[in-house]
C-alpha cells in the first residue's frame, strides 16, 4: 500500500466535519499516520473550533485498518504502542522473576483481567475481572506463567518499566486477529 491508497482509507473513515493535515501526514514501519483537524476550524482559526480528543488516524499497512488516535498520550506514544502491537490483544508471559514484590507490583499496574463466563438468564455473561496482587503472586509461583488476552494499548509506559527496572522478564506475544 503507498500513501495515496492509504489517504484514501483515511479520509474514508474519518467523519464529514473531519479533514486530514496533509502537511503533517507520515510514512511510519507499519503505515501511515494522518493528523486531522475540524473543517470549521481550518475555516475560522478560532481554539473553539479545533478538533479536541484525536491525534489523527494510523493506516495499517498490510491489513488496511484505520486506527483513531487519542489525545491522552502524544504522536510517539501511539507510534510505539502501535510498533509493538499493542493494539491488538497480547499474551503477556512471564518467564523469570528476580524480586516478587516488585513484579507483582508491575504486573499489577498492567491491569490485566480475565473472564470466568457466567450463565444467568440463558445468557452467558463475560465481565473482565482484573487481577489482583494476590493472584498474580499465587501465578508467579509455577514459571513460566501466561497471562492471555491482555488489552495493552494504554499501558506502553508500564512496559516500559518493567523493562527498565529488570524485577522480571516478560514477553509479549501479540495475538493477531484471524488472516493476519
Amino acid at each position: 500500500m503507498n500513501i495515496i491508497e492509504a489517504k484514501k482509507l483515511a479520509e474514508e473513515h474519518i467523519s464529514e466535519d473531519m479533514i486530514l493535515l496533509d502537511d503533517q501526514s507520515r510514512e511510519c514501519e507499519f503505515g501511515f499516520y494522518f493528523a486531522t483537524d475540524s473543517r470549521k476550524h481550518l475555516k475560522t482559526g478560532r481554539a473553539d473550533d479545533l478538533l479536541i480528543g484525536s491525534w489523527g488516524v494510523l493506516v495499517d499497512r498490510e491489513t488496511g485498518e484505520v486506527h483513531d488516535l487519542g489525545s491522552g498520550f502524544d504522536l510517539e506514544y501511539w507510534i510505539e504502542a502501535y510498533r509493538r502491537h499493542l493494539h491488538v490483544p497480547n499474551k503477556v508471559v512471564v518467564k523469570k522473576v528476580r524480586d516478587q514484590k516488585r513484579a507483582v507490583d508491575a504486573l499489577y499496574h498492567l491491569q490485566m483481567t480475565y473472564v470466568i463466563p457466567e450463565k444467568a438468564h440463558s445468557e452467558t455473561w463475560k465481565i473482565p475481572q482484573q487481577y489482583n496482587r494476590k493472584s498474580i503472586r499465587d501465578a508467579l509461583n509455577d514459571l513460566p506463567v501466561c497471562f492471555e488476552n491482555q488489552d495493552l494499548i494504554f499501558r506502553l509506559r508500564e512496559i516500559e518499566s518493567i523493562e527498565a527496572e529488570h524485577n522480571l522478564e516478560i514477553v509479549l506475544e501479540p495475538m493477531m486477529k484471524a488472516g493476519q
